[in-house]
Formats: C-alpha cells, sequence, structure tokens
C-alpha cells in the first residue's frame, strides 16, 4: 500500500516512510551507542524526517510524537542521557519545534471546502460518526494492506490473508515475547490505531461528512509492526523453541513476496485494461488500453526481482538470528 500511494498525487506514502524512518532513528539515536560523528548523522537524519513528515498531512504531527514517545520508552538511560546533554540535540530540538509550531499554525487555518463540493453525511452527530468508524474499524485493516485505485478494488484474497496471518503473527510474538519495555511503548501505538479513527471522524462529521479511510492510520501501524519486530528479535536468542521455526520463516517469506507480486499484478490489471467481468489476463498482452512509462512488464519483471532479493536478504538475517537446534 506504501508503494502504491507513493506513486500517486497522495502524501500518504511520504508519511508512512517518514513515520517509519524517524522512529528507526530515534530508536537508534537513544538506544544505541554511537560516536559523536555517528550521533550528528542520525540527529541530522531525525531532524529532516520529521520536518518531511509533519509537513505531510495534520495528523502527522500526532505520528511524530507516538514515534518519540515509543522511541523514550525503548531508550538506554545511558545512551539518553549522553544525546540530551549534548547542544547539537537540542539545536535538532529547536529546528524541529519552530517547523512544528508553523504547521501547526497552518493546519489550524484550514481552506474551505469547495463549493460544488457535498461531503456525504455533513451534519450528522459526533456521536454517529464515532460508532459508525468503530464498526468500520477491521475493514479498514484492508487499506493498511492493499487497497487500489479509488479505494474501490482491494487486492486479491490471498494476498490480503498472507499479509495479515504473517503481519499478526509478528505483532502478537513481538509485543507478548519482546519484554515489558516493548509492551508499554506499544500501548500508546496500539492505542491511537484504535481511538484516532473514531474520535477524527466525530470531530469533522458535520463539516466534512464522512472522511475516514483505512489508508490514513497506515503509518501508526506500520510503526507497530516495527516496534513488535524490534522487541521479536531482542527475544529471539533466548526463545530455544524459535530455533525450530527456520523452515517456517523461509515459506513466511516467500509468502510474503508471492503476495507482493500478485497484488502488483492486480494493480497493473486494474489500470491496463481494467478488471471487468468479461476481461482475462491474457488482455494484458492482447489489448492493453493503458501502459505506464518503459511498460507493464518491465515494471513487473523489476517489481518481482526486487521482491526476491528482498525475500532472501529478509530470510537471511532473520534466520541467523534464530538459535540453532542442536
Amino acid at each position: 500500500m506504501t508503494l502504491f500511494l507513493s506513486g500517486t498525487v497522495n502524501p500518504n506514502g511520504l508519511e508512512v516512510a517518514a513515520t517509519a524512518a524517524v522512529f528507526a532513528l530515534l530508536t537508534a539515536t537513544f538506544g544505541a551507542p554511537a560516536s559523536r560523528r555517528t550521533l550528528a548523522w542520525r540527529l541530522a537524519g531525525v531532524t529532516v524526517v520529521s520536518l518531511l513528515l509533519v509537513n505531510t498531512r495534520s495528523i502527522a504531527l500526532l505520528w511524530l510524537l507516538l514515534a518519540l514517545v515509543a522511541a523514550l520508552i525503548l531508550s538506554d538511560r545511558f545512551v539518553l542521557r549522553i544525546v540530551l546533554r549534548w547542544w547539537a540535540t537540542w539545536v535538532a530540538v529547536g529546528v524541529v519545534a519552530a517547523v512544528t509550531l508553523a504547521v501547526a499554525v497552518f493546519y489550524l487555518r484550514p481552506r474551505p471546502l469547495t463549493p460544488a463540493y457535498q461531503p456525504i453525511g455533513a451534519g450528522q452527530s459526533w456521536g454517529q460518526g464515532f460508532s459508525w468508524t468503530i464498526d468500520q474499524t477491521f475493514s479498514f485493516m484492508t487499506g493498511w494492506i492493499a487497497q487500489f485505485g479509488w479505494l474501490e478494488i482491494p487486492a486479491p484474497a490471498i494476498a490480503l490473508v498472507i499479509w495479515a496471518v504473517v503481519g499478526g503473527g509478528i505483532l502478537i510474538t513481538g509485543v507478548v515475547f519482546g519484554g515489558r519495555r516493548t509492551q508499554l511503548a506499544a500501548l500508546p501505538v496500539g492505542l491511537a490505531l484504535l481511538l484516532v479513527p473514531p474520535l477524527t471522524q466525530a470531530a469533522v462529521i458535520g463539516v466534512a461528512g464522512y472522511i475516514w479511510q483505512g489508508r490514513y492510520t497506515l503509518a501508526p501501524a506500520v510503526m507497530l509492526l516495527l516496534l513488535a519486530g524490534m522487541g521479536l528479535d531482542r527475544a529471539l536468542p533466548a526463545l530455544e523453541p524459535f530455533g525450530r521455526l527456520r523452515p517456517l520463516v523461509g515459506v513466511a517469506v516467500v509468502l510474503l513476496a508471492v503476495g507482493q507480486v500478485g497484488a502488483f499484478l492486480w494493480m497493473v490489471r486494474r489500470y491496463v485494461t481494467g478488471l471487468t467481468s468479461t476481461g482475462t489476463w491474457l488482455d494484458l498482452l492482447r489489448h492493453p488500453v493503458w501502459q505506464p512509462p518503459g511498460g507493464w512488464i518491465l515494471l513487473v519483471v523489476l517489481l518481482t526481482a526486487a521482491a526476491a532479493v528482498g525475500a532472501w536478504l529478509t530470510a537471511r538475517t532473520v534466520t541467523s538470528r534464530l538459535p540453532v537446534r542442536e
């Protein structure tokens, strides 16, 4: 979904990537000892990515705050003390705070909607907006994996199942076995995923109607998965039974690659020929109505190669951390 959104006139792709990057950088900055030079590069990265993030959407300010809180919970006290005592840290904080404040002022003065636009559901009550969004909680999760076109085309069911099962497995095992700090850091992010959509929808329904979409919480969902992955990574060496999971890790990673390529092909077909009831996959070759730059075949080949390399590197990295079963 992040790959798809990055190819559209939409800030969500940048928002998700920046949220993941700033959380990873903050976690490394607060938790891993480093030389002064490395720390300077990390602070520069945090500053640049934070500025990109807060300039995507107003709710991105909350994602930045969540990333900071989670990283502080996961931090090493000794490393954090060193970071906070260095003057460059406070220069970075000042730059990000000043830009964030200016951006917040801009967001608090929104322009009126286009006069011809008639929002669906405008004028309904706070309670109606809240309850409707709560009812759609699990349906919105499709938007975390793959929902293409004008959000009317979900990925094939097999792709959704693969990503939901593997992602859910990482999330559950990472939070359960990752230790108390992982669980404490996951708590505010998880609560945001649950409560931000209904509260936000309820707040704007009177003027803007029903506007919430699953992709709007893709950024914290990715952050939660990264957090769970970090917890699982720390826990694996001490969990002997996980040494038996080497074959399962390989299968899971291959399935993720298959799901990625399958979803991409589905999206390509939607644009090249359309998903009509009478159409077939052969129409991609025989009757293409539209072609992306370079042609769809080249893009599919490149995506497949990238997925294969990514699967191989991921499987090799993960299995190297698993205990060896004697």
